[in-house]
């Protein structure tokens, strides 16, 4: 159960409780399946559980200037997710180094984990602008977190992945402030 903003004609700002009752990882389940390591699949899973609710419910893009429109709306975040996979995978069609390599794994985990901390308490209502990056912290603190008896592969494979995750928006990864509501770079 968590705590949103809605915005309504009759009374802006009213606070609304929602709850989401369905696995999270089985949204998810097609894309899932591209996966072929059952460790890493399942650490996916694990990671998609720990996501907060609202990335389930939300459009990809709070504004709606960041995306295209199918990815706006009520539970555009998913579409976008999906979107993102099935682009990754025309994009390692019969490219060696993506075959059989394990490779493919940890992209196609990267980009259905991609965005999912682009909502929390801290950010409800707009995306949280360092998504990239707090995905990324969430994934590592997860790994540091895992077992002594995970194998080191799979704690390797998964730190390949936050990293992945965190430069996933290139430089834009260093905005640090808005001036005028335009982004500043740092560096």
């Amino acid at each position: 159960l968590f705590n949103f903003t809605v915005d309504t004609e009759d009374e802006p700002e009213v606070k609304a409780q929602v709850t989401v009752d369905f696995d999270k990882a089985n949204v998810f389940a097609a894309e899932l399946s591209k996966i072929s390591s059952e460790e890493i699949k399942a650490h996916v899973s694990n990671l998609l559980r720990e996501a907060h609710d609202l990335n389930f419910i939300k459009p990809s893009s709070s504004t709606g200037k960041y995306h295209p429109d199918h990815d706006n709306g009520d539970q555009g975040l998913i579409r976008h997710t999906k979107a993102v996979v099935r682009f990754a995978q025309e994009l390692m069609r019969g490219r060696p180094l993506y075959d059989n390599s394990g490779m493919s794994d940890l992209v196609y985990a990267a980009c259905i984990l991609h965005d999912m901390d682009k909502y929390n308490d801290e950010h409800p209502d707009h995306t949280n602008p360092e998504h990239p990056l707090s995905m990324k912290n969430k994934v590592i603190k997860y790994t540091d977190g895992l077992d002594k008896r995970v194998p080191l592969s799979i704690k390797n494979s998964l730190y390949k992945i936050a990293d992945y995750i965190g430069s996933h928006h290139g430089r834009w990864n260093e905005i640090k402030t808005y001036v005028d509501g335009k982004a500043k770079l740092t560096g």
